[in-house]
């Protein structure tokens, strides 16, 4: 059995020991029994309840310390009141990704621990206040429970994500959409200031931001497979996250940078458009101009560059653009004597030679990776 797995991937790549502690070792949970059909193995049941009340009592101490009291929780005689107190401690716990790993790991070993102990459990008449309410917030985070209150707060994110919703059939070939949850997302069209709005008056903030993060690792995910020098968003973004964990900045200091983060992302989307360029144009005008500083002459220079390099590798990609045509000397010498034709002609004078030989091996390094790889313009 593995532990901690009760609904998946906790989202940590590390098993917190100290949730091991709370269940010993489970291979405790059995022991062998020697019988004339051969050994098999029975459970110790005891060792399991045992470790079951030692698991409750860990998870109890935790939550303490986020200030969530379950004894208050299961004071509260009216139910409603009650599952409010419920979501309330779940969107605190969704508040910092360790916490939300270290519940993760405790309560899904804690159900795992239950499951294991059936039906014996229900014999010995087990009893425990404080499952009850751990077993609940963790059905919330495994998607168990259908809270309608939590699905509502979800459905209002996902209306102002997706009121830039497009029929695929209406999207043009060129334009650089990004497709979430089987939509076509048009950024331009979301309004930052509603998201604004709707997490400044959400009683669940942390419920609505770990939605709204959902999507813009998404949407990174698809905006840098169409484009290796976005990498810096993905980069900024990871830097907000892990600056809010480690305590860095306030809450509203972490909303609001993911919220600019998202307006930046708009304007990334429509830049291709902006130049005049396609969006696997804008890629290779990209890679052309890191690190260069270019006048404003030099960079249309490079727009004509990036946009007759494209053309002539489309051109010529049946002649070349085989399986593993990058393991074969021929059409490499090809791709690559293409490349450097091209930019030749193109590239600005401040394209010294040894500035000239560096862009003309990344683009062809470049293109070999997407051939690899298998994805973008240069798959064959």
């Amino acid at each position: 059995m593995l532990l901690g797995t009760t609904c998946g991937d906790s989202g940590s790549s590390q098993t917190d020991t100290r949730g091991l502690e709370c269940a010993a070792a489970i291979e405790g949970h059995h022991v062998l029994v020697y019988g004339d059909e051969g050994d098999y193995p029975a459970k110790n049941i005891e060792q399991l309840i045992t470790n079951i009340d030692n698991c409750i009592l860990e998870c109890d101490a935790f939550l303490l310390t986020l200030g969530i009291n379950l004894d208050e929780i299961i004071a509260e005689t009216n139910t409603l009141d009650r599952l409010e107190m419920l979501r309330q401690a779940y969107v605190r716990i969704l508040e910092k990704d360790d916490w939300k790993d270290r519940f993760k790991v405790l309560s899904n070993l804690l159900m795992n621990l239950y499951d294991a102990s059936k039906p014996e459990i229900f014999e010995r008449g087990w009893h425990n206040d404080k499952f009850a309410p751990i077993s609940y917030i963790n059905g919330l985070f495994c998607n168990q429970i259908d809270d309608e209150k939590l699905e509502r707060a979800k459905a209002r994110m996902a209306e102002k994500l997706d009121q830039s919703v497009t029929s695929t059939n209406q999207v043009c070939d060129n334009a650089d959409y990004v497709i979430h949850q089987g939509k076509v997302i048009d950024l331009s069209k979301i309004n930052v200031d509603d998201l604004r709005k709707e997490i400044s008056l959400t009683p669940y903030k942390a419920f609505e931001i770990d939605n709204l993060r959902v999507f813009i690792e998404k949407l990174l995910e698809q905006m840098i497979n169409k484009n290796c020098m976005r990498i810096s968003f993905s980069e900024r973004y990871k830097s907000i996250i892990n600056r809010y964990n480690a305590g860095g900045s306030e809450n509203e200091d972490y909303y609001e940078k993911l919220l600019q983060l998202i307006e930046e992302l708009k304007k990334e989307q429509v830049r291709s458009t902006n130049l005049g360029l396609k969006k696997e144009e804008l890629e290779i005008y990209d890679l052309l101009i890191q690190g260069k500083m270019l006048t404003k002459g030099e960079e249309q220079k490079v727009i004509l560059a990036a946009k007759n390099l494209y053309q002539k590798l489309m051109a010529e990609k049946d002649s070349f653009l085989v399986v593993d045509w990058y393991k074969d000397e021929q059409p490499r010498k090809k791709v690559f004597s293409l490349i450097q034709v091209s930019l030749n002609r193109d590239l600005p004078e401040s394209y010294d030679r040894v500035s000239f030989v560096d862009k003309t091996n990344l683009i062809m390094n470049h293109f070999i990776d997407m051939a690899i790889q298998g994805y973008g313009w240069g798959a064959a």
